[in-house]
C-alpha cells in the first residue's frame, strides 16, 4: 500500500481523427514524466470526441491500446484515458487503465451524451468499476457521467479517487469545474478531471480546466485555460482516511438501488445497409436548428440552407453511402455527413 500517490495529467489539443499524430504528441508531452504513479489522458484522446466510427474505432488489439501498454511499462506508471473501441459487434467510449505490468482494465461510459448524439452510435456501459492500484481504489468515469451524482455515490467509502476523463466544451466550462469540486465534497474523495483544449473537427471549442481536487473541494493543481501541458499533484491516503474518520458523513447516507438495463442494440454493418433505402427516404432527411448552425459552421456555408446542401451531396452520383449500426454515413469530396437511420436526422456534417 502506498500512502502518497503521484499523479500527472495531460491537457492536449487533440488532432481530429489523427490517431498516429496524437500518440506522437503524447510521447512528447510525457517525455519528462519519470516519477508519476498515475498518468491520466482525456476522453477519446486518440481521435477527439466523435460519432464517426469508420477509421476511428479500434479493437483492444489496436495501436492506441498497444501504445498505452508500452507507455505504462516505460514510465513504470498506470496510464488512463478513453478510446473509441470496437468490441464484439458493439462500439464503446471505453476508459482504459493500462498497468505497468501490461494488464488492462476498463470501464465503458454509462451515460452517453444525448445532445451530441453519442447514444445513436455507441452502446452504454452496464457496470460500475473500481480499479485497485498501490492500495488506492480508483473509480473511473467519462465526461457526461460527471453530471449524475447517484451513479457516483460513494456508498461505504468504496473508492478513494474519482477520475473523470472528458472533452468538455468551453460553452459549459464553469459547470465542469463546479461538478469536479462537488463530487469530491459529497463523496469525500480526491477527484481528477482531465479535459482538452483547442477546436475539434466539428467546430466545438474546448478550454481545458483540467485539475486535481482535494477532499475539501479545493484545487491542488490546475492548468490555465487553453494551456497545452502537464499538471501534477501528490495525494495522501492517510489524510483522506483521517478526514473520513473525523467527519463520517457516510453514516447518515441514504440507501438506494441503481437498476441497469441491458444494452439493446448492436452496432455494426446493418442488414438494412442498402444505400437505396436512404435515397428513397431522402425527403425525410432533416436536422435541428442547432444541427443546422453546426453544419453551416463546419462547412463554412453562408447563404446556403444546410439540409438542402446535404441532400444534394447525398443524391450526387459520387457520394459513397454506408450504414454502420444506427447511422448512415455519406462521404464525397472530403465531406462526411452522419444521419440517424431511424429518424433521418442529420447528426453532423464536417470536412475530414
Amino acid at each position: 500500500m502506498t500512502d502518497l500517490l503521484n499523479i500527472a495529467f495531460v491537457q492536449p489539443d487533440i488532432e481530429w481523427h489523427n490517431i498516429d499524430g496524437n500518440l506522437c504528441q503524447y510521447d512528447k508531452l510525457l517525455a519528462d514524466i519519470n516519477d508519476a504513479d498515475l498518468i491520466v489522458l482525456p476522453e477519446m484522446f486518440s481521435t477527439g470526441f466523435t460519432n464517426q466510427i469508420e477509421g476511428t474505432a479500434q479493437s483492444m488489439e489496436g495501436s492506441a491500446v498497444k501504445w498505452m501498454q508500452r507507455t505504462a511499462a516505460n514510465k513504470s506508471a498506470a496510464l488512463m484515458g478513453s478510446l473509441l473501441v470496437a468490441d464484439n459487434g458493439l462500439y464503446f467510449n471505453r476508459l482504459i487503465m493500462a498497468y505497468p505490468d501490461g494488464r488492462l482494465e476498463w470501464y465503458d461510459k454509462r451515460h452517453l451524451f444525448r445532445m451530441g448524439c453519442e447514444n445513436n452510435t455507441l452502446s452504454p456501459g452496464r457496470e460500475i468499476k473500481i480499479f485497485e492500484y498501490k492500495g488506492w481504489r480508483i473509480r473511473p468515469i467519462v465526461c457526461y457521467d460527471l453530471r449524475f451524482p447517484v451513479w457516483l455515490r460513494n456508498t461505504d467509502n468504496k473508492y478513494d479517487l474519482l477520475v473523470c476523463v472528458a472533452n468538455w466544451p468551453t460553452a459549459r466550462h464553469s459547470i465542469f469545474e463546479t461538478l469536479l469540486r462537488a463530487r469530491s465534497i459529497e463523496n469525500q474523495c480526491y477527484t481528477v478531471g482531465v479535459n482538452r483544449v483547442g477546436t475539434d473537427g466539428l467546430g466545438i471549442d474546448y478550454s481545458g480546466g483540467s485539475a486535481i481536487i482535494d477532499i475539501y473541494g479545493g484545487v491542488m493543481s490546475q492548468l490555465s485555460e487553453n494551456q497545452i501541458g502537464v499538471g501534477r499533484a501528490t495525494i495522501s491516503l492517510s489524510k483522506l482516511n483521517a478526514f473520513r474518520e473525523k467527519f463520517p458523513t457516510i453514516l447518515d447516507a441514504d440507501d438506494f438501488t441503481i437498476k441497469i438495463t441491458k444494452a439493446k442494440k448492436s452496432v455494426g454493418q446493418s442488414k438494412n445497409a442498402n444505400p437505396e433505402i436512404l435515397l428513397k427516404n431522402i425527403a425525410k432527411i432533416h436536422t435541428t436548428q442547432l444541427g443546422s448552425e453546426r453544419i453551416k459552421r463546419n462547412l463554412k456555408l453562408t447563404d446556403t440552407e444546410a439540409v438542402k446542401y446535404c441532400k444534394n451531396i447525398i443524391a450526387s452520383t459520387n457520394c459513397k453511402i454506408t450504414r454502420n449500426g444506427k447511422n448512415w454515413y455519406c462521404e464525397t469530396d472530403g465531406i462526411v455527413i452522419t444521419i440517424n437511420a431511424m429518424s433521418y436526422t442529420i447528426i453532423t456534417a464536417h470536412k475530414k
